[in-house]
């Protein structure tokens, strides 16, 4: 089966994200629950506060057509006070009127306006207003779109107003993000070299940050054309891999897994280790902010999905060091239980290589960490860690195997035997008969009554757990005939010194035709 995993990268992104998501609304309706004497108060707070919200909301909308006929007056100082009172009506939170502008038919006119390169104001307030617009559904953007707002915003990407330069990337980013054929729009109308043009040290700090937001979601699940357009990219981003800003940070280090995800059919790792940029993410990964270390791991993990060589690579440039700090890391929530799975998946992506590599590993103080996850960690967590135990076993070498044994991974593995994920319980059986190989190997140099490994595996209660898997025989998982054959291999040898489920071992032990 193949060992090597990589990461769909748009899906692990989003899953982080929707995870912090719920932590978050979580640990608020926590707070809320551990105060039960003062729920009665917020709901009373809240109540007037909603009511006066829908009030004034109600006011402003119905002044919309005051804003109208301002937008259409031919008088500069008119048109400009509409579009400002649009653009703040646009931005109200949590529920902006954005269908509401829309029928009131003022978004050709606000388009209009971006052409006033005589009037950089009305052209900011103009792009700020149709931004805002952007924010909303694919429909709404849609409308946008099709008054020609995109080839307008990449003009304004050439302005010399910083304002104007930033509401214009945000717009065309909001576009991208959207989806791969607004996405495509932006990049046919050549959004692409103009912006990579604002990423420079002139340019202002909010300026940078949109555009490299803007740059991460054209960057987003590329078609071989499009790719071929994008990747040009990569030496503009590596420069922004060492600045202090979190966003710009953050977005560039979302950048290079979008470019790079191995599921893509223009994945070159090659391309991404020639430009430089590994070292960087090596030290990314330990980054404070998950919003950075998460993308940095990932485009980490899918190197280490390629070949030795590629792998051999990352290691030289401290890799492991890197894994070991999220590995150890006392951050609690689920989101950072993600980054931990991330982690072990990327070390099981060096367990599968060769003994060189699992030696690093073990240098490393990874395999203890590994231990205390398989018992300690959540689901995913677990899943991942003993993928990584497993895969070491396949290429061990004895002493490698009789240090995994003195790390406890024997007693952890049995400990997962019991659990209803398949292919974790394969894992554990596959690395448990690696083991008992390395065990049976000793009996007969040692020339020992029993095999020390089958010995410890028995006393974890392991035989029992093995003589019940008989309820995957109609599966295609394997694990039946797995348990049937270390069953028949290791406790067969000696009856007389079998202390528990030795009936059974016989009864299951006919492997069906």
């Amino acid at each position: 089966m193949d060992r090597k995993k990589s990461l769909k990268t748009d899906e692990a992104l989003r899953q982080g994200e929707a995870k912090w998501f719920v932590i978050k609304k979580n640990l608020r309706m926590e707070n809320l629950c551990n105060k039960p004497v003062e729920l009665d108060l917020i709901s009373q707070l809240e109540k007037p506060y909603e009511e006066e919200f829908e009030r004034n909301r109600r006011m402003v909308l119905e002044s919309l057509s005051l804003m109208v006929q301002g937008v259409s007056s031919e008088h500069f100082q008119v048109q400009l006070e509409a579009t400002s009172r649009l653009r703040k009506l646009l931005s109200i939170e949590p529920w902006p009127p954005i269908g509401e502008v829309i029928q009131a038919g003022v978004v050709p006119r606000l388009v209009e306006f971006l052409r006033k390169h005589e009037s950089p104001q009305l052209q900011n307030e103009a792009a700020w207003a149709l931004n805002n617009v952007a924010k909303g559904t694919s429909e709404q953007k849609h409308v946008v779109i099709m008054n020609g707002a995109i080839p307008l915003f990449v003009q304004l990407l050439a302005s010399a107003s910083a304002s104007v330069k930033e509401q214009a990337l945000m717009a065309l980013g909001n576009f991208a993000a959207d989806s791969p054929s607004f996405r495509d729009l932006v990049l046919d109308h050549g959004a692409l070299h103009p912006l990579l043009s604002q990423l420079n040290k002139n340019s202002t700090r909010s300026v940078l940050r949109a555009a490299t937001r803007t740059l991460s979601n054209l960057c987003r699940g590329l078609s071989d054309a499009q790719f071929a357009q994008v990747k040009g990219a990569l030496p503009f981003i590596q420069p922004l891999l060492y600045l202090p800003n979190e966003e710009v940070l953050r977005d560039a280090c979302r950048a290079l897994c979008f470019l790079y995800d191995p599921h893509g059919p223009h994945f070159k790792v090659e391309t991404l280790i020639e430009a430089g940029v590994c070292q960087r993410i090596i030290e990314l990964i330990v980054h404070p902010s998950l919003a950075v270390s998460a993308p940095a791991l990932i485009t980490a993990a899918n190197i280490l999905s390629c070949n030795d060589i590629q792998t051999q690579f990352l290691i030289d440039r401290g890799v492991l060091g890197s894994l070991h700090h999220v590995l150890n890391s006392n951050h609690g929530g689920i989101n950072h239980a993600s980054i931990k799975a991330i982690a072990c998946q990327a070390i099981s992506n060096i367990t599968v290589e060769n003994t060189i590599q699992i030696q690093a590993v073990i240098d490393s103080n990874l395999v203890a960490s590994l231990i205390y996850l398989i018992r300690n960690g959540g689901f995913d967590i677990k899943r991942e860690a003993t993928t990584a135990i497993a895969n070491a076993t396949y290429r061990c070498s004895g002493d490698q195997i009789r240090f995994l044994v003195d790390q406890g991974c024997i007693k952890a593995l049995c400990g997962l035997l019991k659990c209803r994920d398949q292919e974790m319980i394969k894992n554990c059986l596959v690395g448990l008969e690696n083991i008992l190989k390395v065990g049976e190997e000793d009996r007969q140099m040692r020339k020992l009554g029993v095999n020390p490994y089958a010995a410890m595996v028995e006393q974890c209660g392991a035989l029992d757990i093995m003589a019940g898997m008989d309820i995957y025989e109609s599966t295609s998982s394997g694990i039946y005939d797995i348990a049937v054959d270390m069953l028949r291999e290791y406790w067969h040898r000696n009856p007389e010194k079998r202390t528990c489920g030795y009936d059974l071992c016989i009864s299951i032990g006919q492997k069906k035709e």
